[in-house]
């Protein structure tokens, strides 16, 4: 039974315990302590372990930094986590399920009774010092991250096959860190089990809260996370890696609808947040890197409105808008989209603003045809096999690919015409799903050895092929699933095609289709296909 969420890398002295107080005031309680090189990897500060300077601390409202000993000094807020804001040249510690110990969560009493499953119990007063460890860590110029989507396990059967698929996998990985933007579990109750399969990536894992890690009785924003808080930490935070500042927003208002229904959790980054956010940002160089990691995206294909973006993104992007350099990366729709900086969705920045959804670890929610393990195939709606996307970052910036499970790095397409689907006639275009593609992709085909030609860009359609294959498997998917795929919800931006020759011969074709991504990585596919005499019984 966790007493609080207190890391247990974290010092903390209770000298002389401060009242709770509010946020602002020459004579309001505070919250102090020191930020120090935890060189021997005890926790706590030796004699001949310096606080380091120029770190920030927030309480999630204001930010300070520290001063040239490592001390700094903050409001104490009512509730609220106190956490250090992770510099560039710093490692954190980490609990023993690769979860960062950067934070100290003050809740005096605990979680309300009125939540269903197990929330914060009490912390008591806060105490009179919390001192933050920080290991000295070589900085690193270039690292890889994986952006992890919707895991979303709601039994114990989707957490086996999240550990044997999705963990086995990427077990062992030389990435830095991975980021799992949300939904990380469809059940409370299975956080725990989630928490430790996770663990065994062996890396740093940060999680961002999605609408399924929300207390759906709590009445309000201000208590509809803490079984999250329980058991993975801050709502919302900040950190740096590299030369690249890492933000993780809470992007659900649940206080907006009241009938409370779990499909309508409202797209929103709450007044608190934005102020933390226009904090945080005062120390935070205008030509760094920023990117941001919510749950809901801020701008989709799929919806515009109500849960499926952040709704009030305009107010949000716009603290951003003298930032050279904004990547968002979220998930909640299992879809693989990328949007570019526009008005039309709310940013009116002069730099580059590029948000990416990383599809679904769980897929079409751990649904589909099996293999011979027993692992769904849980393709999206938008016909793109589960997987992540793998980031590696730099001074200069960033390059990503996104990676099938199961599937060789190189499986980025799927040429779906001609012959998609053998219940209805053969297409006369050639349609390929480009996983990952969008407008700064370039697709060609070649029939039969001749040089290639540029395909076009459809607008935002369904994609056939999983239409076809929820027509003839209909027993393998719920039946949900199927209600939002004929209403049209899945649209994809990344279907290329192009028209077969009206002359094309009887017999055997050799159909080949190359993919360029913007980083210089060119991908290829096949597809023989038989055109067939109209004549022929």
């Amino acid at each position: 039974m966790i007493r609080s969420r207190m890391p247990i890398y974290l010092t903390v002295i209770t000298a002389m315990a401060i009242l709770i107080g509010g946020d602002s005031g020459a004579d309001a309680p505070k919250v102090q302590g020191v930020v120090f090189e935890d060189r021997d990897g005890t926790g706590e500060q030796a004699p001949d372990e310096p606080g380091i300077p120029g770190v920030l601390v927030s309480n999630q409202f204001a930010v300070t930094i520290t001063d040239a000993n490592g001390r700094y000094e903050l409001p104490a807020r009512e509730e609220s986590f106190i956490y250090v804001h992770k510099p560039a040249g710093y490692a954190l510690p980490l609990d023993e399920y690769n979860l960062p110990q950067f934070y100290y969560l003050h809740q005096p009493d605990g979680s309300p009774d009125f939540l269903e499953s197990p929330g914060v119990e009490p912390t008591g007063p806060l105490p009179g010092r919390l001192d933050f460890p920080l290991r000295p860590k070589s900085p690193a110029h270039t690292f890889d991250i994986l952006s992890i989507a919707d895991p979303q396990v709601r039994t114990m059967e989707h957490v086996h096959q999240y550990r044997e698929d999705v963990v086995s996998e990427l077990a062992g990985s030389d990435a830095d860190f991975a980021l799992i933007l949300g939904d990380l579990v469809g059940d409370l109750n299975l956080c725990g089990p989630y928490k430790e399969a996770t663990a065994f990536l062996g890396i740093t894992v940060f999680n961002v809260p999605g609408n399924h890690e929300l207390n759906y009785e709590a009445p309000d924003n201000r208590h509809s996370l803490e079984t999250y808080k329980r058991y993975f930490g801050p709502q919302y935070y900040s950190f740096t890696w590299g030369s690249t500042h890492f933000i993780v927003l809470d992007s659900m208002d649940w206080s907006y609808h009241e009938d409370h229904d779990r499909n309508l959790c409202f797209g929103m980054v709450d007044d608190t947040q934005k102020e933390w956010l226009t904090n945080l940002l005062e120390y935070l160089p205008k030509s760094d890197q920023i990117v941001l990691a919510s749950h809901i995206p801020f701008v989709s294909v799929v919806g515009d409105g109500g849960g499926f973006v952040i709704n009030n993104r305009e107010e949000i992007l716009a603290l951003f808008e003298n930032h050279k350099r904004v990547l968002a990366l979220a998930g909640h729709h299992h879809t693989i989209e990328h949007s570019f900086g526009s008005p039309d969705f709310g940013w009116t920045g002069d730099g580059d603003f590029h948000q990416m959804l990383s599809g679904a670890a769980s897929g079409s929610w751990w649904s589909g045809p099996t293999d011979l393990r027993g692992i769904a195939s849980r393709v999206m709606g938008d016909g793109t096999p589960p997987g992540y996307h793998r980031i590696r970052f730099s001074e200069e910036g960033y390059t990503e690919r996104y990676l099938a499970f199961g599937h060789h790095p190189d499986y980025q397409m799927r040429i779906i015409a001609p012959h998609w689907d053998p219940t209805e006639e053969s297409s006369d275009d050639v349609v390929v799903n480009v996983f990952n593609g969008h407008s700064g992709w370039t697709i060609e085909w070649s029939l039969n050895g001749e040089e290639f030609e540029s395909m076009h860009q459809e607008e935002p359609m369904i994609e056939p092929w999983v239409t076809a294959l929820h027509k003839s498997r209909p027993d393998e998917f719920p039946e949900w699933i199927q209600n939002l795929l004929q209403e049209r919800v899945w649209q994809t931006q990344r279907i290329w095609s192009a028209s077969l020759p009206n002359d094309l011969e009887t017999g055997l074709h050799d159909l080949r289709v190359r993919a360029a991504d913007p980083y210089g990585n060119t991908f290829k596919a096949v597809r023989l296909f038989e055109r067939v005499s109209e004549n022929a019984e």
